[in-house]
């Protein structure tokens, strides 16, 4: 039904056509949202995981995501791909971008999730809030990785409980300066803790040159410097995959084809390499 769409939700394979993409579309009211027809009634094509809740959003009306004044534009480009953008997303929110090629639309995504940095304006997340995102040219992920099996792919991928395709992306990855920084004496070398704190959303943090077990609450608001904010990312991910149980899952080859099942790769398809798969079983 529709009102379990935000905790857990299955697409089915549907026996017309349009396949998985028609599945995810399907209808736009009712209990058929999201859902496709099932050439099996019991299996569903794909599973999708329980998100679990979001701290302080206590109904649907309320913004999980903002986008204020956005512009963006790559190094080559003449003027901006995105100019002065402004988008708020909340819990009951099912949003289609629409556009011509190239206005913008995937640099949009990719400015949300964090694989691209604005040049100016801002975006704003909820600190629990997990965003996927399935791009139309996805396989940039398994380029280097085509002589691995998928089984092997998400037990390096995911070892010890972290997606190591974030700390590569534009808005977590460090650069040599920021490193730098973080040795600077008085300077915020490591962020411990998180937690709401007069109504502030406030992280525990240790400072160079401070005693050994020393540490201080600042306001987020505070922590202004390029790679405090990606400390803080890097912490609240870290917190995310702990809530979820990411950080204690088994990583063992039943836990994994169990897993590869949920979104319809077979133990056999688990254990053969990427390169002989589908274009959609790679995207799966």
């Amino acid at each position: 039904s529709a009102s379990e769409l935000g905790t857990r939700a299955s697409a089915y394979a549907p026996s017309g056509a349009g396949g998985f993409a028609a599945a995810m579309s399907g209808g736009s009211s009712g209990s058929n949202i999201g859902v496709g027809k099932s050439m099996s009634k019991d299996k569903p094509l794909i599973t999708f995981p329980d998100p679990g809740n979001l701290d302080g959003i206590r109904n649907k009306s309320q913004v999980v995501l903002r986008i204020e004044d956005l512009t963006f534009s790559y190094p080559t480009s003449p003027s901006p791909v995105l100019d002065g953008v402004n988008a708020r997303v909340y819990l009951s929110s099912r949003v289609a971008i629409v556009g011509a090629n190239g206005a913008g639309k995937t640099t949009l995504m990719k400015n949300i999730v964090g694989e691209l940095e604005p040049n100016a304006g801002s975006i704003w997340k909820h600190h629990n809030l997990r965003v996927s995102y399935i791009a139309q040219h996805s396989m940039h992920h398994l380029e280097a990785n085509l002589d691995m099996a998928p089984k092997e792919y998400i037990q390096r991928r995911f070892f010890l409980g972290r997606d190591k395709e974030l700390a590569a992306m534009a808005t977590m990855e460090m650069t040599d300066e920021e490193k730098a920084e973080m040795k600077v004496k008085g300077n915020v070398c490591e962020v411990l803790g998180r937690a709401v704190k007069g109504g502030s959303l406030c992280y525990e943090v240790k400072k160079v040159g401070t005693r050994a077990g020393v540490t201080s609450w600042e306001p987020i608001q505070f922590l202004k410097q390029s790679y405090v904010a990606k400390m803080a990312r890097h912490f609240d991910e870290k917190y995310k995959a702990s809530q979820s149980g990411l950080d204690i899952r088994p990583l063992t080859s039943a836990e994994v084809y169990s897993h590869l099942s949920d979104f319809g790769i077979s133990t056999e398809l688990a254990d053969g390499k990427i390169k002989r798969m589908s274009g959609g079983q790679k995207s799966r």
